[in-house]
């Protein structure tokens, strides 16, 4: 059994190892906890175990997208007013209606910088 999570977890979503690794430094850099997940199936049961405070996940993943994912998670969580969420991609492939109506509170385009991502997680 583990522990009920804070906000100061975060659940890195990504199919791409080399992807959700340098996150998941700045991350810890930045004093967060960081959860991994290799896909959206596993990105959501980690959610639900888990519950982190902020979500970073890519759009193109396989088994389930990441707007899939998302809208998943904020489906199983009443409670969205804390729960942050990042998106990453290397293209748009969505508009950003899906993404407001899924609840992604920013989008940012891989790679992920340190900068960037700091700048927003704080």
């Amino acid at each position: 059994m583990h522990m009920v999570k804070n906000r100061y977890t975060a659940l890195v979503i990504d199919d791409e190892f080399f992807d959700r690794e340098p996150v998941k430094l700045i991350l810890e850099r930045l004093g967060y906890e960081v959860i991994q997940a290799e896909d959206g199936v596993d990105g959501v049961e980690k959610f639900i175990e888990y519950k982190p405070g902020l979500v970073i996940l890519d759009c193109n993943m396989p088994k389930m997208n990441g707007i899939e994912a998302l809208l998943r998670m904020r489906a199983y969580e009443k409670d969205n007013a804390e729960k942050s969420c990042i998106v990453a991609a290397t293209s748009m492939i969505y508009s950003k209606e899906d993404f407001h109506a899924a609840g992604v509170n920013h989008f940012l385009e891989k790679p992920l910088l340190y900068h960037d991502l700091s700048k927003i997680v704080k």
